[in-house]
């Protein structure tokens, strides 16, 4: 059945730059936009001239209800990014929204950055090493389970499980020790110039409508 998500949204913008650890030059801006956003989905191919008066209505009540909370979480974080004392919730905001990681100039990470990406390729030969692990593990397991070959891919498949585990602690490693070197950077505004969003700079809201 053919529905139509009709869509309210207001851009907020988070404006920010920093001083390379690396080269210590300062980059331009960034511009990050931070969305607030309400939805209503109705059945069929409509457009936007179908809406009731009433639906219109409870779309800008919706966005209105997620306003708030959308600041207080805001305030929260720019505290805590100023104290040091961070959350995950706080990191996985930072990840999501401060993209600048690379310096432009000079093109070295951030310390205060703490995403760690382990790539496509490496995403792919750790799952390429699960892959024949479950294979030999199957083999092993199920096609000869009392022979010789068997006992080779019985080993096989518990070498590829351990390389996997090792693999999985080294990006939890990573990611514990990025941020503890981020929380060595504070306070936060020697590392970093923010410009937050506000309630007053806020982009009217727009709404549009997608099929699907």
């Amino acid at each position: 059945m053919t529905q139509t998500v009709f869509t309210l949204t207001e851009n907020h913008t988070l404006r920010y730059r920093y001083t390379c650890e690396s080269c210590s030059k300062t980059t331009e801006w960034f511009s990050e936009n931070l969305p607030i956003v309400s939805s209503i989905t109705l059945d069929g191919r409509n457009d936007i001239s179908d809406l009731t008066s009433e639906q219109i209505q409870g779309l800008y009540k919706e966005l209105d209800s997620r306003r708030e909370p959308f600041f207080e979480d805001i305030l929260d974080l720019r505290h805590n990014m100023t104290t040091g004392k961070l959350k995950k919730k706080d990191f996985d905001w930072i990840e999501s929204n401060f993209n600048g990681k690379s310096c432009p100039k000079c093109g070295k990470s951030q310390s205060w950055h703490i995403s760690f990406d382990p790539g496509c390729l490496f995403v792919c030969i750790l799952l390429a090493i699960m892959v024949l692990g479950l294979f030999f593990g199957f083999i092993g397991v199920v096609v000869t389970p009392d022979s010789v070959s068997g006992i080779v891919c019985n080993t096989l498949f518990a070498i590829s499980m351990v390389v996997n585990a090792i693999i999985l602690i080294f990006i939890g490693i990573k990611k514990i020790l990025a941020r503890k070197a981020y929380k060595t950077k504070c306070p936060y505004k020697d590392v970093l110039e923010i410009e937050w969003p506000k309630r007053n700079n806020a982009s009217k809201a727009e709404l549009s409508e997608n099929n699907a």
